[in-house]
């Protein structure tokens, strides 16, 4: 049991050192799994911020994601997962895989940019073009962020032999609340699921409707993902 659930432990405890800083004094010791995703993202570190600054650049709005989700597709294949497009009828929703039996874990990536928020890279208000895309959300830094996870936990897995399936789902639309909705609805089933970002309660009571009406687990886990962060 231990070893058959050691992929998603993996996965939690990546994603918690990324977004959790360590308060000092309350270091623990790293696994070698651990270690071995660490340093992948480490030796990966200029090709992931690099991701981020074209994504950041592209600022597509949602369901119009094409070359910020093929950037993250090339480079997921090019990796050795194998990536199939187009799903529940998005042309710029993806899963990539790699692995096979169970654990089945997943990551989630989001790229779409906001309308009408284009920026410079710049700490004060100050746009590239008045009145088109850009990413006040951040999913620059996400897509960036959950490729990164991806990639070191398949180096953890094929390095260490451990069982499984990963996967990284390319969400598009977020901003809209509709790309998770419809892969959710077209029985995308995994074991376990993980993200990273910022919430908001319209989406999070969005979320739970659909959780009650539905009873998938994919929205129940993501429901309870966004409940710790907010106080009401």
């Amino acid at each position: 049991m231990v070893i058959r659930y050691r992929c998603c432990c993996l996965a939690i405890v990546l994603f918690s050192s990324l977004a959790v800083p360590v308060v000092q004094g309350q270091e623990r010791k790293v696994t070698c799994i651990e270690a071995t995703a660490l340093a992948e993202i480490k030796q990966r570190s200029g090709e992931l911020k690099a991701v981020n600054r074209q994504v950041w650049e592209l600022a597509e709005v949602g369901l119009e994601e094409r070359r910020s989700s093929q950037l993250l597709m090339n480079k997921l294949k090019a990796s050795g997962f194998q990536v199939r497009a187009g799903l529940s009828g998005m042309p710029t929703a993806f899963v990539a895989s790699y692995g096979s039996g169970k654990p089945v874990i997943g990551i989630l990536a989001e790229y779409d940019a906001l309308p009408g928020m284009s920026q410079q890279v710049a700490p004060a208000r100050k746009a590239v073009a008045e009145g088109q895309p850009g990413h006040a959300c951040g999913h620059s830094g996400l897509a960036a962020g959950s490729l990164g996870a991806a990639l070191a936990i398949k180096q953890a897995m094929e390095k260490h032999q451990l069982k499984g399936t990963l996967r990284l789902y390319g969400t598009p639309a977020e901003e809209t609340v509709i790309g998770k909705i419809y892969m959710t609805l077209d029985n995308v089933t995994i074991q376990s699921i993980t993200k990273l970002h910022t919430t908001f309660k319209i989406y999070l009571f969005f979320l739970f409707f659909l959780t009650l009406l539905h009873g998938h687990q994919l929205m129940l886990l993501q429901f309870f993902h966004y409940l710790q962060y907010l106080s009401f």
